[in-house]
């Protein structure tokens, strides 16, 4: 089964340590008590999260990969993070806990077709859990 959130208009990070004191997980959602702790990237046009889910060993394994354009490079500093985005119809989720397995990110330098147009960095961030996207409540 796969799920596909397009439109994100608004993508922010947080390194996994802070994400402790922050939010909370519970079963099919995550309580995020405040956002400004997360960092907000400047991402080109809209990102996109792919979420499939497979069973494996009687035990539901999901693989949640977002995608998302930067106007210039992205370091991760070797840090783990976990990223909360926001769609254009307002809702917001968040994949990445403060557990391993963290989510792995890569960045790719994409040139453009044109000289008109500008260059950006591709970033995939893939996160495989027992939980995948969770929806965040803000109280």
């Amino acid at each position: 089964m796969e799920i596909v959130l397009n439109n994100i208009k608004k993508i922010s990070i947080i390194d996994v340590h802070q994400l402790e004191s922050v939010a909370t997980f519970i079963s099919n959602a995550a309580i995020v008590s405040d956002l400004s702790k997360f960092s907000e990237l400047p991402i080109v046009g809209m990102g996109e999260c792919l979420e499939s889910v497979k069973h494996q060993d009687r035990q539901r394994i999901s693989t949640a990969t977002l995608t998302f354009n930067l106007p210039s490079r992205f370091s991760t500093r070797n840090r783990a993070y976990a990223f909360l985005f926001e769609t254009l119809d307002k809702k917001i989720y968040i994949i990445g806990s403060n557990r391993h397995p963290f989510c792995k990110i890569t960045t790719e330098v994409v040139f453009p077709g044109k000289a008109t147009d500008k260059s950006v960095c591709k970033v995939t961030v893939e996160y495989t859990s027992l939980d995948g996207v969770k929806p965040v409540i803000i109280p």
